[in-house]
């Protein structure tokens, strides 16, 4: 039985929607990840939009792809604020 490497998590912001739920997600070293959203969240209609605050699931074999598990709050303007 073949072993699968561990994935681990990172936490990052969307910046751009992509056709097909994909997603570009900025970490926080400054790299950029195209990322797809988890069955779940599209399953219970979650949306994800750009400025969303997002965990990405990464596996160590492929540093540039990754899933989107869990959805956080969004950034508030500071221009809305006021």
């Amino acid at each position: 039985m073949a072993v699968t490497p561990k994935r681990f998590e990172i936490t990052g912001e969307v910046t751009e929607s992509l056709p097909n739920n994909m997603y570009r997600v900025k970490v926080r070293d400054n790299r950029m990840l195209l990322c797809t959203i988890v069955y779940k969240m599209t399953r219970r209609r979650i949306k994800v939009v750009p400025g969303d605050s997002v965990i990405v699931e990464v596996a160590p074999n492929d540093l540039t792809r990754g899933r989107i598990v869990y959805r956080g709050v969004r950034k508030q303007d500071s221009d809305n604020n006021e």
